[in-house]
Order: structure tokens, then C-alpha cells, then sequence
């Protein structure tokens, strides 16, 4: 009799019963991947060349100009040029200290119209638009929490942004608050300040300076008419996270480590710009880097682990994580600083499991969880980022003082766990005859077999090859102690090969025979 394993493309379920996965189900997979219904060695890490610093904070692109923070100063790197380097771009500097520095991709201005407001009738008052205005920079601002923020444009130019003090009437309306995080929702700059949030005028990423008078001129001071003025989200504790939900009304999204809520923009205007209707939700982000849209959806990193709320069909009032994450859910752990990023068809989570840190992945085209990556590389991972090259997108990441470009190495060493077979006569066990894996191999290499019997490791075998392209690797088992109710295999190799298939020969006997005669 025989038991294959030739399809892998129903993904990890690590939740359920070992015997009991469904067709192309595997229990796991490290540092591999699935596609055409075989298993591939995922690329390791690569180190890239950064400059030397104690502290890295922040990494971020703009199309193909890659932007790292460290120890305060920007340095930017063209990714379209396979020999370039970074290059420290000017002496400004953001603060040393800080752990993480946040930044955010904002597009030019599209509404470059003076905005006259008579803000003595704060809601509801009549807005005019009198006189062109030159639109703000497409480009990426950087934040501390303690310094006036930074912008750095496409071509690498870093400056300073104009605080409220600076902002005129004329072609100068700037005004860009001190803060952490931030997120542009496509119409609104949403900055995170002392436990809320302020947002920028509609349309104008770089203009807070919402409260103007009929003639348009700010209204003073800056307790009055700075960005505090339509400030939300006041959540009471720190926020770890704002983001827009992928919803009709791209609803805002402001979090704590323990809760969160969503904003919707209601039919009430103050200065002329719209606020909030409040929902309360469950659960919240851990931090800025750990929330992504995939398919549709919102996920994001909370304490538990990875969390969904299905924005286009749910009304947010609960979290629909069971539907996403089901399968692998019983590898959380407490987590603590995680990140996430979706690219190309994958989606990356950089968590806490029971097997240690690293990167759960999931297919965006199969929908399902597929492997954990697991590298020395990862230790201390903060962020990720993706910046254009000359013909494709890089994944590339940054640790405290070092940066690196993910899935370009060399080939890593892949484990896999497709599960047991389970005896089909309650009466008899299962006693292994042979093993037979087949390979398209690219390298020599060994391959190491582990047998378990009734969910103990019974016998651990290993061979190593001599030749590539199809190879069948032959594992003799029959021995009396090697046989059970239910039989495991976990396999390994650590050479450049696909996977094509598992083939597990047995018969069936009534004898009973113990694990240890």
C-alpha cells in the first residue's frame, strides 16, 4: 500500500490534527515556498551595504529612491542604479536617539486654491477658494516626535518643513506639526501628537493650518488655529498605529497597544473641513509597521498575533481574524515587536511563534499561510520596506545597524512536515516498508528523514546525493519498532532542490508490537 504526498498548494495547517489535514495540506514548512504544486528553497537574506552608524530608524522608498534614517541623518540610495550607494544627503538632522523615526509617502497638493473660512462660525461656515496657489512637493516626511519634520523629495533633496509660525497667506502655506506616526488616506496627512491625532487641510498633505479667517490668515496663536484645532481621535493613551481601513469611505484607523477605533467622516464641518462619526473596536495594533491591506482586507499585528477585519463587508464591529489566520493561529505567542509588509503576492509578518521569531508567509494567490522563515539574518528586524529597480521591485529590510535585501541569497536549507498517515483499520497498525523522495535537484546535497510512530520520533535516517536533475532518495523503514496506528514524516535538505513528491510504502498488521521490545 501507499500514501503520496504530490500537491502542497493547500498551505499549513498547523491547528489541525496531523492525520486529519485535507488534500495538499502540510502541518509545516521553513524556509521554502509553494507554487505549481511543489515545494522550492526559499533565497536567504542578503547583506547590503549601508552606512556605518549605531542605530538605524527608519527605511522607506519613493518609487526607485530608497530613503534609511540613521542616527539621524537621511541617506538615500538609487535603487535603478545596480552600483549605487547611499549618500549622505545633507547635514540636517533628525534626533540620534530615538529608536524609530516614521515616515510617509505624500503626493503633491491637488487643491492649490487660497482658502478663505470665517471661523468665527467654526461649524458649518462657508468656505471660499480666492487665488492660485503653488502646490506642495511630492515627497517623504520624516518625524521624531521631538523635531520639526523633514522632507525628503524624489531627486534626494532634504529640508526642513515651515512650522505654524512660518505659514502665510500667500504662496507660503505650509505647516507641518511635530509628531510620530503618519498616514496619508489618500485626501488627508494624518499626524499622530500627544494621544490624537491631527490632520492637514483636504487635499494639502504639508498645510495644518486649518482655522483661517475670511482673508484667509491663520488664526492666532497657535493653541487657537494650529493643527490642535480639529485634532481627533483622542483616545486617552499612546497611539501605536494610523492607518486608513480599505473601505467605501477609507475610514481612519487609530490605535493603542489594547484597543482602537474608526473614524468615518460625518455631515458635520468644522472650518470647513469635515469630522468624525467614532466606532470603538476590539483589538488594536501593536505598532506602525505591523498593519497591511491584502485582498481586500485589513491585517494587522495585535498582542494575540495577526488579526483581519474584513473592511469591505464587515460593519468593524468585530474582528474576523478566525477566517484568516485559523490555520496557524496556534503558533502565537505574546508579541512584541513585530512588522509586516505586503509584496509582489506575498504578504510578510515578522512575529513571535512558539518556534521562535521570524516570518510567517502568506499567498496572496492561494490564500493561505505557506511557510516560516527562519534566518540569523532576522534577529532584530524593525522594517521593512520595497523600492523599483531597473526591472523589478526589492524587499529589503533594516535591523539596529544593519540593512538587507530579502529572498536574493543563496538557497536555504528547507524543513517540511506533511503530517501522518493514520492506520484505516482501527485493528491494525501501519508497519513502513519503504520511502521514496523524489527531487529535481540543482545541487548534490543530504537529506535527512524523521520517522515518528504514534507521535514519537522512532528513527531518524539520512542520504546524500550524487547527481542532479530527478532523483529518487530511497529511505528503507521495515523494522519491527517502526510501526504504530499513525506514522509522521518530517524530512529536510539543505541543497538547492525542488521537492516533487513523498511516497510512503506500508502493509497493515494486527500484531501489536511495543515502540521498545
Amino acid at each position: 500500500m501507499n500514501k503520496i504526498w504530490q500537491d502542497f498548494t493547500g498551505g499549513m495547517n498547523h491547528l489541525a490534527v496531523k492525520s486529519l489535514l485535507q488534500p495538499g495540506e502540510y502541518h509545516l514548512l521553513i524556509n521554502g515556498r509553494v507554487r505549481k504544486h511543489v515545494v522550492e528553497n526559499v533565497r536567504k537574506p542578503r547583506e547590503m551595504v549601508g552606512p556605518v552608524a549605531e542605530k538605524y530608524q527608519c527605511i522607506i522608498a519613493i518609487d526607485n529612491l530608497l530613503v534609511l534614517v540613521a542616527d539621524g541623518y537621511v541617506y538615500t540610495k538609487d535603487c535603478a542604479e545596480a552600483t549605487s550607494a547611499f549618500v549622505k544627503n545633507s547635514d540636517i538632522r533628525l534626533d540620534p536617539g530615538v529608536d524609530v523615526i516614521y515616515g510617509e509617502v505624500v503626493p503633491a497638493s491637488n487643491i492649490n486654491y487660497k482658502r478663505n473660512v470665517d471661523s468665527a462660525v467654526k461649524i458649518d461656515p462657508e468656505v471660499e477658494y480666492r487665488g492660485k496657489l503653488l502646490n506642495s512637493p511630492v515627497g517623504i516626511v520624516l518625524q521624531d516626535g521631538v523635531s520639526q519634520p523633514i522632507i525628503v523629495t524624489p531627486d534626494g533633496n532634504v529640508r526642513v518643513t515651515q512650522n505654524f509660525n512660518q505659514w502665510s497667506t500667500e504662496n507660503n502655506r505650509e505647516y507641518v506639526p511635530i509628531g510620530k506616526q503618519m498616514r496619508w488616506d489618500g485626501n488627508t496627512l494624518f499626524i499622530v501628537g500627544d494621544k490624537k491625532c491631527f490632520r492637514s487641510v483636504s487635499g494639502r498633505p504639508l498645510d495644518f493650518c486649518i482655522a483661517v479667517t475670511k482673508a484667509g490668515k491663520k488664526v492666532e496663536p497657535e493653541e487657537d488655529g494650529g493643527a490642535d484645532a480639529l485634532s481627533v481621535g483622542n483616545v486617552g493613551n499612546d497611539i501605536t498605529c494610523v492607518a486608513s481601513l480599505n473601505n467605501q469611505t477609507r475610514d481612519v484607523f487609530i490605535s493603542t497597544r489594547r484597543g482602537s477605533i474608526a473614524l468615518s467622516p460625518s455631515d458635520l464641518y468644522f472650518f470647513g473641513e469635515p469630522y468624525y462619526n467614532v466606532r470603538t473596536l476590539v483589538t488594536g495594533a501593536l505598532n506602525q509597521n505591523s498593519f497591511i491591506n491584502i485582498l481586500g482586507d485589513n491585517v494587522f499585528v495585535d498582542i494575540a498575533g495577526i488579526k483581519s477585519f474584513n473592511a469591505v463587508e464587515s460593519t468593524l464591529q468585530a474582528s474576523k481574524y478566525a477566517e484568516f489566520n485559523y490555520a496557524v493561529s496556534d503558533m502565537f505567542v505574546k508579541q512584541s515587536d513585530p512588522a509586516a509588509i505586503s509584496f509582489n503576492t506575498y504578504a510578510y509578518f515578522y512575529i513571535d511563534t512558539i518556534y521562535g521569531k521570524g516570518i510567517l508567509v502568506y499567498d496572496q494567490i492561494t490564500e493561505s499561510f505557506i511557510s516560516f522563515d527562519q534566518f540569523d539574518e532576522l534577529t532584530g528586524l524593525k522594517q521593512f520596506a520595497v523600492c523599483d529597480s531597473l526591472v523589478d521591485q526589492s524587499l529589503v529590510y533594516i535591523t539596529n545597524n544593519k540593512i538587507y535585501e530579502y529572498e536574493v541569497g543563496t538557497k536555504a536549507a528547507v524543513e517540511l512536515d506533511v503530517g501522518q498517515l493514520e492506520t484505516p483499520d482501527a485493528g491494525k497498525e501501519i508497519v513502513p516498508t519503504h520511502l521514496f523522495v523524489t527531487f529535481d535537484a540543482e545541487e548534490t546535497g543530504e537529506v535527512t528523514v524523521n520517522l515518528d510512530t504514534n507521535g514519537s520520533l522512532a528513527s531518524t535516517f539520512s542520504h546524500t546525493t550524487d547527481s542532479t536533475g530527478i532523483v529518487v532518495v530511497p529511505f528503507g523503514l521495515h523494522l519491527k519498532k517502526r510501526r504504530g496506528t499513525n506514522i509522521g514524516i518530517r524530512l529536510s535538505w539543505n541543497f538547492a532542490a525542488t521537492l516533487k513528491s513523498v511516497q510512503l510504502s506500508y502493509d497493515l498488521d494486527k500484531t501489536v508490537v511495543p515502540l521498545n521490545p
